[in-house]
């Protein structure tokens, strides 16, 4: 399980191998997911801003959307819902 610890993050070195598996992904691809991995967490669903994470990153905002589906595709984020959050997102390793 991936999660955010103040300034740290930790993810299972078997998620990483899985990850590194993954033939689907482009680089932008990669870009975003570890941008995701200073924002989100695998326990509770987050809205991000696919506007902002374009303008972090010196993207394309319709790029940003293609590469967060291609995560969801790969499995890697889930869109969930929750009280607090209407679509949110949130990892799945």
């Amino acid at each position: 399980m991936y999660l955010i610890h103040k300034t740290k993050a930790s993810v299972e070195v078997e998620s990483l191998k899985q990850i590194s598996q993954i033939t689907t992904l482009k680089a932008r691809d990669y870009r975003v997911l570890f941008h995701l991995m200073g924002h989100l967490d695998g326990r509770t669903a987050k809205s991000i801003s696919y506007k902002k994470i374009a303008k972090q990153l010196d993207l394309d905002k319709d790029d940003v959307i293609k590469s967060i589906g291609r995560l969801i595709d790969a499995e890697l984020i889930v869109v969930e819902s929750n009280e607090h959050v209407k679509d949110g997102f949130r990892f799945n390793f």
